[in-house]
């Protein structure tokens, strides 16, 4: 008996992606492309890693190693911006009035024992 393998098996690093949500994922983020910027991320890098993407879709036979490595950029891109929204500390502030279940941070230094 011999068995089927599946894209996962073949080393895509995952499910198949649909050009159709890739596209829409595009076309999504340049609508919102403005609202981006003023969170910190940089216009031109943007535009160039969506006009990537859409050349590789482009293609007639696009690699889906590829464009899981395309949408992965974007995604690093846009979590740096989350993490600079983490890192000033409103959010885990706005998380902890309104009670959201976030806990708050760890101290960096052990408490000093008591004398």
């Amino acid at each position: 008996m011999t068995s089927h393998k599946t894209r996962k098996d073949k080393g895509t690093g995952g499910a198949h992606i649909d050009a159709r949500q890739a596209r829409s994922i595009v076309e999504h983020t340049r609508k919102r492309s403005d609202e981006l910027a003023a969170a910190g991320v940089d216009p031109e890098r943007l535009e160039g890693r969506l006009t990537r993407i859409e050349t590789h879709l482009d293609q007639e036979h696009h690699d889906p190693v590829k464009l899981r490595s395309l949408l992965t950029e974007l995604q690093a891109d846009l979590i740096q911006v989350e993490n600079l929204l983490i890192d000033s500390g409103v959010l885990t502030a706005l998380h902890q009035i309104l009670g959201t279940g976030v806990p708050a941070p760890r101290e960096t230094e052990a408490p000093q024992a008591k004398k």
